[in-house]
């Protein structure tokens, strides 16, 4: 079991048309399934075993999403109904195959001999490569030789991406305060007077947004992607609830919160 998990792990599902994938079911446009993300959409959706290109509407040439349920939404609903479109709407189909790509290869490709070489390096998603070649301008702001510092703390794209997470939650740290080691850097991050959730998200934001900014930073390069910094936020937060998922103390919260109320959940207020 644990070295088919450790596979799975390591399989990416790259969206063409949406023909070979489940869009509820397989983990496609964030980090887990959409199921789990939206559960109250999810269980009054009309086709749970539909495909993406089945979401898909086409209106004068516009691709649009269609996630209507069994039902018209109620009020208290359509939080997490925009949180989902939110989260869809940075996702533009093509018209090639869906295909899966191995992330522990070259090339996307599957080996035996990267898989072994994947599983003895003990190497975790949640880990750091061990060897970087820093021999390119940073692809996100496109100004300054690339430094992990750089990278993480004083780039302006990044920069943004913190401000947009420290804005409002009155704190008077912030990405100007501390440079040098990274590890040292983190370690000025401020505590907050909160509940146990908004504890407990507050301590994972650092590292989830050095990972969204990370890996956000290897698709612009390899990939040839493009991103903006609110992109980079999001991917932060749905980092932080799949962190959190099947902990006790992300029970009875949505991701929509994240989304649209951060600041009341990390001073947990309102």
């Amino acid at each position: 079991m644990r070295v088919k998990d450790s596979f799975e792990k390591r399989i990416t599902i790259e969206v063409g048309k949406g023909n070979r994938t489940l869009f509820w079911k397989d983990v496609w446009c964030s980090v887990e399934p959409l199921s789990s993300m939206f559960p109250n959409i999810f269980r009054r959706a009309r086709s749970k075993n539909g495909l993406v290109m089945d979401h898909i509407v086409w209106v004068n040439n516009t691709q649009q999403w269609d996630i209507r349920g069994r039902r018209n939404w109620y009020e208290w609903e359509l939080d997490e109904v925009n949180s989902l479109t939110a989260l869809l709407n940075a996702v533009v189909v093509n018209t090639d195959e869906d295909r899966w790509r191995w992330k522990g290869g070259h090339g996307g490709n599957f080996s035996v001999s990267s898989f072994h070489e994947d599983l003895t390096s003990h190497r975790g998603e949640e880990g750091f490569p061990s060897q970087i070649v820093w021999n390119v301008n940073i692809p996100l702001c496109q100004r300054e030789e690339e430094t992990i510092d750089h990278l993480f703390q004083t780039c302006s794209f990044t920069k943004t991406v913190w401000e947009a997470l420290l804005d409002g939650v009155d704190v008077t740290w912030s990405s100007n305060h501390v440079h040098g080691e990274t590890k040292i850097w983190l370690q000025g991050w401020p505590k907050l007077n909160s509940n146990r959730w908004g504890v407990t998200v507050w301590k994972l934001t650092p590292y989830a947004v050095l990972w969204a900014v990370w890996k956000s930073r290897n698709e612009v390069i390899f990939n040839d992607k493009n991103f903006s910094a609110e992109r980079v936020v999001m991917r932060a937060k749905a980092y932080i609830w799949y962190w959190c998922l099947g902990k006790e103390v992300r029970k009875g919260h949505r991701f929509s919160e994240l989304l649209h109320n951060w600041v009341s959940v990390v001073k947990g207020v309102g």
